[in-house]
């Protein structure tokens, strides 16, 4: 099941989204933190992996009602905003190769340290 579990101090509530046994307490031990959700900010904060949300639902985990709502409002959001500008393909020069001279003392290193 994936759900709220509380965090924070009294009167100062703040969420964890986690992956829990349904027969587990509240905020009894869990699997996995898939997310945060703070009440207390305006407007409210939430975030969440969705890639490990599909994943644990994709092995049977059950989101609350909750965590739906959540899920269904970042997946709004996300058709909302504009998408980035693709880039072109350029291709790119190849690197420019020095001229290759016939003499090779003038291509070596000279010796550092002699004179």
């Amino acid at each position: 099941m994936i759900r709220l579990a509380r965090t924070g101090a009294r009167k100062k509530p703040n969420y964890r989204v986690v992956v829990i046994d349904k027969a587990r307490a509240r905020n009894g031990r869990f699997v996995e933190i898939l997310g945060h959700y703070d009440p207390r900010k305006n407007p409210a904060v939430i975030s969440l992996n969705t890639e490990r949300v599909e994943y644990w639902q994709q092995r049977g985990a059950q989101l609350s009602e909750t965590v739906r709502s959540f899920l269904s409002r970042q997946k709004n959001i996300a058709r909302l905003q504009p998408e980035p500008p693709a880039q072109t393909n350029v291709p790119e020069r190849p690197p420019e190769q020095a001229p290759q001279t016939e003499n090779a003392e003038l291509s070596s290193p000279e010796p550092m340290g002699s004179g």
